[in-house]
């Protein structure tokens, strides 16, 4: 039987995942960041290439950082958590104010 984690706890692995890796918690990920972690993964060449890859396809805003927002839906379409269900958990989890909907942030 194929074991099937629930939209709550890849919302959780995620968010766990981004904040290990924003070592000053500021809430976005440089490229440093990334680079540090990338690495740690993939060896110095290939987690370079994977930093670069990543930049360019997920810091949608070009500000040169990942902010969560950015970051849980890379992850998401990645994981292929595209359901229903798993669109609403992303969505409330960036529903900071419980309004049903989504403001640009600061």
């Amino acid at each position: 039987m194929i074991n099937q984690i629930s939209p709550d706890e890849e919302i959780k692995e995620i968010t766990k995942l981004f904040n290990e890796i924003d070592v000053d918690h500021n809430g976005v990920l440089t490229k440093d960041e990334l680079i540090v972690a990338y690495t740690q993964l993939y060896g110095e060449e290939e987690g370079r290439r994977v930093v670069e890859e990543t930049m360019y396809n997920v810091d949608c805003n070009n500000d040169g950082m990942i902010d969560y927002n950015e970051f849980l839906i890379s992850a998401i379409n990645k994981k292929n958590i595209v359901n229903e269900q798993g669109i609403l958990k992303a969505f409330k989890a960036l529903d900071l104010v419980d309004l049903f909907r989504i403001t640009k942030g600061k």
